[in-house]
């Protein structure tokens, strides 16, 4: 069913309503503030549309949702699915505290399982399959300790002794109530109408009633909203007459109120106590009336409520509030009823203000669950439970008590209250006898774990206290914890048998286990120092590595000029240089020598001296191929050196390049990128090899990008490498800006990338640019 079905057949608002409304004069004139708590679909992690609602004998809250029922224990939320996955509309409870559930083309009851988490009982296995293909949204649901009646839009499933009968409408129902052991309901064309077995009987002088709120009130009464906003007290064993001819038996409160809405849209109420009825409407908010029809306060969206559409409203045991709107749900508390304009509240997503001097009330702590440490395995889902007909309940039955194989000794356990008035500002402590001598401190802390625990029979002891300094009742959880194997009568036979084969070869494993110690020592002796060793070489390589670099990069008029090295982890050969000749050119390298610590060293030293001492420097290509001869000499192609070369003079640019990544040139006129990659293999690898050079027009604005394969290779925990595209791309993005910037912007980007994976080679960057 979707969303725009359940609310035209949840709310079924006639038409003639709508043609019937007209303004109100007057203003209600109400300051005060009640306090409002909002929670919206991301806190309790479900759909935002919401129905009708339920509080169990341990106060545990119930939720229709479309996905099915909330269960909130004042700390954690929990979703129960319906067999069918649909959304949950409407609750009752009977005598015995037995939830049942009427949802979308569904229908059962809650009941806890064998390790107490809760769950969903369809009865749909009682109906036929007549009745089955007439089932649709159970819209209401109502309870008795002999039989349970769920409401569809057109039919009444009565639930008798696991037997189903039904009533079908001519019309539709508008709603359905209890009084004591007898239901009742709202037709569209009879009014209201008493259930008698497998049909309805009409109540005299009832039948120009339609309301889709029909509660039980004090002195046998039932308490009635009807479409025209008029409250009615009724007493379904006398006859009546015409509303008008008896005193004070039809009041309507919006003529004695100057508010300036006509409530004709009214979806749902209940009471709040003797005095006071909270009205829900399908698009104007909330409304708190006294018996006499006068408004007390009107709560919408600019009061603070969640919403203006409301489909449910419930009191749970304490005097909140709970509603069910299209965009979460919202908690009010009414402590004053009669002094309203005492109250506070803050109008934010789950957060409220305390109430100053509200009355006390008793609450529970409630253990919410226990796992097991070891193997996060569910222990106890949170619900102890009656065997007899498993209704849940706040005692641990005797017979319900978990025996726990040693291995899993560690336990955690989580609590709550049901104090919903001061929703996380509770405190708890915490006890497990004959493990601990005294409770613990007073906490905010919802879980509670213990580790190693002995074998034993052990009761593990919850309390709390809200601000107010009132302490809760205790809830208790025992349970058992087994000896291990080894401990049982059998393990002790093995025992001697063990240590009487130890006594006669202790001497010969004494001596071996001596030698192996010693022989083992001395291993680890020598490994030490290897350690010790190695990890001074790769300092001294690093040291060297660092030591080739310049302190500080040219201040060239027209240039901004920054180099970056991010060092591996493992001393790599990355290195960046430059040099200022006599003529005004400026020389500037890039590299990347083969290997890894001293070797690696080795290459970049040799080239450093050559770069500074030779005066080919100046000339690209002959340094090019004077130092591939030299390194091959030395090196016998053992080691090589990938190396980039770039002079500038005046406005003319030329690269060179043996074995390195390509490089980027930023033109700032046409704001293109061009990848620059000359084919060449590194130095030392083929003496001789023909080095070729490019040349650039150096204009404003214009930026070249040079580096070292470290970033494009850069691979992150999944094994995927960053990539020289993705360089390209990026660098195209930020290529206008400073040099600084370029580099932090490529630094940030590798860092995002292999997130907490070590970068296993140097990454090097040299930027210039014109200005």
């Amino acid at each position: 069913m979707t969303k725009s079905k359940v609310f035209f057949v949840y709310l079924l608002i006639p038409l003639w309503i709508v043609f019937s409304k007209s303004p109100a004069s007057g203003q209600l004139d109400v300051t005060g503030k009640p306090q409002i708590r909002n929670f919206t679909p991301e806190m309790y992690n479900a759909q935002p549309q919401n129905w009708g609602a339920i509080q169990d004998d341990r106060g545990i809250l119930y939720f229709g949702n479309q996905e099915g029922v909330l269960e909130f224990d004042g700390t954690f939320w929990r979703k129960i699915a319906l067999s069918n996955k649909g959304a949950a509309f409407s609750f009752a409870k009977d005598p015995a505290g037995r939830i049942y559930v009427g949802g979308n083309g569904d229908l059962g009851y809650l009941a806890p399982d064998t390790t107490g988490i809760m769950r969903f009982i369809s009865l749909k296995k009682y109906l036929t399959e007549e009745q089955v293909n007439q089932l649709d949204g159970v819209l209401k649901t109502c309870a008795t300790q002999d039989s349970v009646v769920f409401m569809t839009d057109k039919t009444l499933f009565i639930l008798i002794r696991d037997q189903f009968n039904k009533i079908i409408t001519q019309d539709h129902f508008y709603t359905i109530g209890y009084l004591k052991n007898r239901f009742f309901a709202v037709d569209g064309r009879y009014g209201l109408m008493q259930i008698l077995g497998n049909k309805l009987e009409p109540i005299r002088g009832a039948d120009f009633i339609r309301s889709f709120v029909l509660i039980p009130f004090q002195n046998e009464q039932l308490l009635t909203v009807t479409t025209n906003s008029e409250i009615l007290k009724i007493r379904p064993h006398s006859v009546l007459q015409e509303p008008q001819q008896q005193s004070g038996s039809t009041l309507t409160w919006l003529c004695r109120t100057g508010i300036q809405r006509v409530y004709s849209n009214i979806t749902c109420g209940t009471s709040v106590d003797a005095d006071h009825l909270a009205v829900g409407t399908a698009n104007d908010g909330c409304v708190i009336v006294k018996m006499n029809g006068d408004a007390v306060f009107y709560l919408d969206e600019r009061k603070g409520l969640g919403s203006n559409e409301i489909y449910g409203l419930t009191k749970d045991a304490n005097g909140h509030l709970w509603i069910g709107t299209d965009k979460g749900i919202s908690s009010i508390y009414l402590p004053y009823i009669g002094r309203i304009d005492t109250l506070l509240t803050t109008g934010k997503e789950g957060d409220s203000t305390q109430v100053p001097g509200s009355d006390a009330f008793a609450f529970t702590a409630i253990i919410r669950g226990c796992e097991n440490m070891v193997s996060d395995s569910l222990i106890f889902g949170g619900t102890f439970y009656k065997v007899v007909n498993g209704i849940p309940t706040l005692q641990q039955p005797p017979n319900i008590i978990p025996k726990l194989p040693y291995k899993y000794r560690s336990l955690r356990f989580f609590f709550s209250s049901t104090d919903y008035e001061d929703l996380g500002s509770i405190e708890y402590q915490t006890i497990m006898d004959d493990f601990e001598k005294r409770w613990s401190r007073w906490s905010s802390e919802t879980l509670k774990e213990y580790t190693n625990i002995p074998a034993g029979i052990y009761t593990f002891r919850v309390r709390a206290k809200n601000t107010k300094g009132i302490i809760s009742q205790e809830s208790t959880f025992t349970f058992r914890v087994l000896l291990p194997w080894y401990r049982k009568w059998y393990a002790y036979i093995l025992y001697t048998i063990i240590a009487a084969i130890i006594i006669i070869t202790f001497g010969y494993f004494q001596r071996k286990r001596l030698m192996k110690k010693a022989e083992t020592e001395k291993q680890k002796a020598l490994q030490q120092a290897e350690n010790e060793r190695r990890m001074e070489e790769l300092q001294k390589a690093q040291d060297l590595q660092l030591s080739m670099l310049p302190k500080e990069m040219p201040k060239i008029k027209g240039l901004e000029i920054t180099a970056f090295m991010k060092t591996a982890t493992e001393v790599g050969g990355d290195y960046y240089d430059y040099f200022l000749a006599d003529d005004g050119t400026l020389i500037l390298m890039i590299g990347d020598a083969t290997g890894h610590g001293i070797n690696a060293g080795m290459v970049v030293t040799t080239i450093k001296a050559m770069f500074f001492s030779s005066a080919v420097a100046r000339k690209g290509l002959d340094f090019y191929d004077q130092s591939s001869n030299t390194v091959d000499q030395l090196f016998k192609g053992e080691l090589l050196m990938a190396l980039q070369m770039v002079c500038i003079k005046g406005n003319k640019l030329t690269i060179v390049s043996a074995g390195m990544p390509p490089a980027y040139y930023y033109h700032a006129d046409t704001g293109k990128t061009e990848e620059i990659f000359i084919k060449a293999m590194p130095l030392g690898a083929f003496p001789g090899f023909p080095y070729e050079q490019r040349e650039f027009r150096l204009k404003r604005g214009d930026t070249l990008f040079l580096e070292s394969d470290g970033l494009p290779e850069l691979f992150n925990a999944d094994k995927e490498m960053f990539g020289y595209d993705a360089v390209r791309d990026l660098y195209s993005k930020i290529a206008h800006k400073p040099t600084q910037e370029i580099i932090d912007d490529l630094n940030e980007a590798g860092d995002r990338f292999r997130q907490q994976v070590p970068n296993d080679d140097d990454i090097t960057f040299l930027v210039i640019k014109k200005v």
